[in-house]
């Protein structure tokens, strides 16, 4: 069940475009779409059987774009981040991302 933006059918063109609108947009003409964050997600392009056969049998590509970002910066942030995620924050490059378990 979709319940749209506030229980009216949500109008992708006045939410944030992601690499991956066009092409969930084509998939999913007629599902309903829910938001995250500033986008217009799709809830389900097929159904809960399709899906999980499909991530069991193939790979998965997610839309991420809508997830928080947080920049760190400062003389202590590497031991600030040190003591925040479960890996050396001073083996992650530059301008690379790291999912953190909060």
């Amino acid at each position: 069940m979709s319940f749209g933006f506030m229980g009216k059918p949500i109008d992708r063109a006045m939410f944030v475009q992601t690499p991956f609108t066009t092409g969930f947009g084509t998939a999913n003409d007629r599902g309903p779409w829910t938001t995250w964050g500033p986008s217009a997600m799709p809830e389900m392009l097929a159904g809960v059987p399709e899906e999980t056969r499909a991530v069991r049998s193939t790979a998965m590509v997610e839309d991420k774009s809508p997830l928080d970002t947080v920049h760190i910066h400062g003389p202590d942030s590497e031991r600030f981040v040190n003591r925040l995620i479960p890996r050396d924050a001073s083996r992650i490059s530059v301008d690379h991302a790291y999912y953190t378990p909060w």
